[in-house]
């Protein structure tokens, strides 16, 4: 093979063991009605183990390149609308709320190998895929819907929480 071949084909295997790395690490998405544009919040480890200082990394990204990082979060939107407020910690876990949801505790812990934001969804237990909120203006949602899949089932669930 020519050098040029190799080198392509070398960036291209780092990428997407990159891809797979932290499509492996997202946790779930949250969307907006406003555009493409997506929060992303993935876990965070260190040595192997679940972050309990900064478990989480949120960031910018977009859905048609939902793996691909844009920017981190503002302060703004870190401290209002997209951050996250740490509520416990346990062995191997801790429990959160989001800022734009005081209303609903989730916890970061391992679910058959593969680390989940696991909260009650229509009262069952359920690892969150992604979010999605219906702005009603630039600061004021109409709606927030958590979108899952149950523990118990692995069936599809959903919950709607309105101001």
């Amino acid at each position: 093979m020519t050098r040029k071949i190799l080198s392509f084909l070398t960036v291209l295997a780092c990428c997407v063991c990159v891809q797979a790395q932290v499509k492996e690490h997202r946790l779930f998405r949250f969307e907006r009605s406003t555009n493409d544009n997506i929060v992303c919040y993935d876990v965070r480890l260190k040595d192997g183990k679940l972050d309990m200082e900064k478990p989480m990394e949120v960031y910018w990204s977009n859905l048609k390149h939902e793996y691909r990082r844009m920017s981190g979060l503002n302060v703004f939107e870190r401290r209002f609308v997209f951050g996250y407020n740490i509520r416990g910690k346990g062995k191997d876990e801790v429990s959160f709320v989001l800022r734009a949801s005081n209303k609903k505790l989730m916890h970061v812990r391992l679910v058959d190998g593969r680390w989940r934001a696991v909260t009650d969804i229509s009262g069952r237990k359920a690892y969150i895929t992604r979010m999605y909120v219906k702005m009603k203006s630039a600061m004021k949602a109409e709606y927030l819907d958590i979108h899952g899949r149950d523990l118990e089932n692995g069936n599809e669930v959903t919950e709607r929480l309105k101001n």
